[in-house]
């Protein structure tokens, strides 16, 4: 029985060495993902609030009127003839300046309307080269000036669709 007490005592003692030469105990790391967790995509970022855009601002030409008329001038650089372009299903006549030969638009032509008994109905200088105006169905005279030089042409207005005139003007020299 003493040997059995010597063997248990030798035990303990060399386990007690080996419990105090062993590295402190690590701290518990986490349980590794289940496969569930590794396929799922990280949850998403809240999101972000942005402002909204402040309002567009009309761009282009504003419509005129002179007594029942409406007309619009423009076409000066190429957002103001866009702008001009998109408005031009509101307008029957539709008229354009320009250089002969060049095509090189004009500004600040003296434009006027007048009904088949002479009585003028708009009269008013293009700030570019493209000049929309809304006419009821008829007969019309349209006389332009530009640099000393006049012309004028003979239009009927029909009652769907518009009319489109070119004016020309040659280069000055």
């Amino acid at each position: 029985m003493r040997s059995v007490l010597v063997l248990f005592v030798l035990i303990a003692g060399i386990a007690a060495t080996a419990a105090a030469q062993a590295p402190p105990s690590a701290p518990p790391y986490p349980p590794p993902p289940s496969r569930i967790e590794e396929l799922s995509p990280p949850p998403a970022p809240p999101p972000q609030l942005v402002p909204s855009p402040p309002p567009a601002v009309p761009s282009g030409p504003e419509p005129q009127h002179q007594g029942d008329v409406s007309f619009v001038s423009g076409g000066v650089g190429d957002e103001d003839r866009s702008a001009m372009r998109a408005m031009a299903h509101d307008y029957n006549l539709r008229l354009q300046f320009a250089t002969t030969g060049s095509g090189e638009y004009l500004a600040g032509v003296d434009v006027t309307v007048s009904d088949e008994k002479g009585k003028t109905l708009l009269d008013a200088i293009a700030d570019g080269p493209l000049f929309f105006v809304k006419l009821p169905p008829g007969r019309y005279k349209i006389a332009v000036a530009q640099g000393g030089r006049s012309q004028s042409r003979t239009i009927v207005v029909p009652a769907s669709g518009p009319v489109a005139q070119a004016f020309y003007w040659p280069a000055p020299s």
